[in-house]
């Protein structure tokens, strides 16, 4: 029997998508993401904005920290009185974060009886995401603003020979990923609609596991106004109820690669597991399978840089496109190196509330290559709780699956990619935010 090496030291794993950079400054908010206007819209601008009005509680951080903003993501301007019980206020908010707003259960409230009225203001640029329910679960679909690979071509090669010895990028068509090095189930992963999708949200898993959250690809892939026969790739958590406990899930076309602990915390994988049902989270890729489909082929050799291969791409687009939707997902393969992976252990008893108990229970690995991985990578968060980056992998002797960090010997780590760039955004079963 083979045995992996454990990581040991600690490791910060950020399951959320981080948060956006700005600046505060007295008088407005400056920032390189221009995704926040001056406090007051006028003349042209005005004309083109749509206004929301509605009764919410007194704008100050407090109110800022209910949405989840700061006072780089929010600007407000009016009178306020001495008492400040009652004010009008004008408020200048990114329209990604109407979405954060609308998702409240309660607006908040004064601690006084009167409450304040507010008007949010959203510039007309970007498409407000259409929420319906389909099927079981409430959906919001959004136009992605550049689903073109050659638009994203340069920007990847830019950003990847910042941080990678020997870059190649170019975009074609009908490759195949049902070969070597991608060793899918799938032969192609792009088509005339591509979605990238995010289903429940790691809130569901931490502190502690609803276990109510039981999720179908099929029902996922419906939701997307997709037939069955779409093929879906991403990373997700598996499903309990038919694992009999907590697992990490690579998907791959109809076929799903379980990674789980043994009872002595040793790695181990289920292959080929003929399964469409996942529980908690996910994040896909779907397509209708097309050979004509556009992708993106990526080959990146010796690493010479920090940053992992995927969160480089995303910061490549990010900058070259910042405050734009922009969403992909695709296959790669690593070789020459192994990998830092983790495997979530079983369901926790306790809360899981700290960083160092989450710590603890992501049990850390050095996995061997070669190994296929499959992902999603979304660049701009338009307000609907979008985790930023999800992979999994599985290695090419089918013994171990896992969550993806980086490789662990970068002078000869070889990376061979295809991605295809998502024409919407859906959103399933969204978190609403607590007031």
């Amino acid at each position: 029997s083979r045995s992996f090496k454990p990581i040991l030291e600690s490791s910060s794993m950020n399951l959320c998508a981080p948060s956006l950079p700005g600046q505060h400054q007295s008088g407005g908010v400056r920032s390189r993401d221009h995704w926040l206007s001056s406090p007051a819209l006028s003349g042209a601008d005005a004309q083109r904005t749509q206004k929301l009005c509605i009764l919410i509680g007194r704008p100050d951080l407090k109110v800022a920290n209910r949405l989840r903003l700061n006072q780089n993501q929010l600007a407000w301007q009016g009178d306020r009185d001495s008492a400040n019980r009652s004010s009008s206020f004008t408020i200048t908010c990114a329209p990604r974060y109407l979405g954060r707003i609308g998702r409240l259960k309660n607006p908040p409230h004064l601690r006084h009886s009167q409450h304040s009225s507010i008007c949010i203001t959203q510039t007309s640029r970007y498409r407000q995401p259409h929420t319906e329910m389909r099927g079981l679960y409430e959906t919001r679909i959004i136009e992605t603003e550049i689903n073109s690979p050659s638009r994203l071509q340069e920007a990847i090669r830019i950003g990847l020979e910042s941080n990678f010895s020997d870059v190649k990028v170019w975009t074609s068509s009908g490759v195949r990923t049902d070969q070597e090095p991608f060793h899918l189930s799938v032969p192609y992963i792009s088509g005339q609609r591509t979605v990238a999708v995010d289903v429940g949200s790691v809130s569901y898993l931490l502190p502690q596991p609803d276990r109510s959250k039981k999720y179908s690809l099929a029902e996922v892939k419906a939701c997307c106004g997709l037939n069955k026969d779409a093929v879906a790739i991403g990373a997700c958590a598996g499903p309990f109820w038919k694992i009999g406990d907590n697992s990490e899930m690579m998907v791959d076309g109809f076929k799903s690669h379980i990674g789980y602990l043994s009872p002595t915390n040793e790695p181990n994988a289920i292959n080929n597991f003929c399964n469409q049902d996942f529980g908690i989270l996910g994040n896909f890729l779907l397509s209708d399978c097309d050979p004509e489909g556009e992708v993106i082929r990526v080959q990146a050799r010796c690493r010479t840089g920090h940053i992992n291969f995927t969160d480089t791409i995303r910061r490549a687009i990010i900058a070259e496109y910042p405050d734009t939707i922009i969403s992909l997902g695709g296959v790669f393969s690593l070789t020459g190196s192994t990998s830092r992976c983790h495997v979530m252990s079983k369901f926790a008893t306790d809360p899981l509330n700290s960083p160092d108990k989450v710590a603890k229970w992501l049990r850390m690995f050095e996995f061997p290559s070669p190994m296929s991985f499959t992902t999603v990578i979304h660049c701009h968060d338009p307000g609907m709780q979008l985790r930023a980056l999800h992979t999994h992998g599985i290695s090419h002797d089918g013994k171990v699956c896992g969550h993806y960090h980086c490789d662990l010997v970068p002078q000869n780590a070889e990376y061979d990619a295809v991605f295809a760039v998502a024409s919407h955004i859906a959103r399933i079963d969204e978190p609403a935010i607590e007031d």
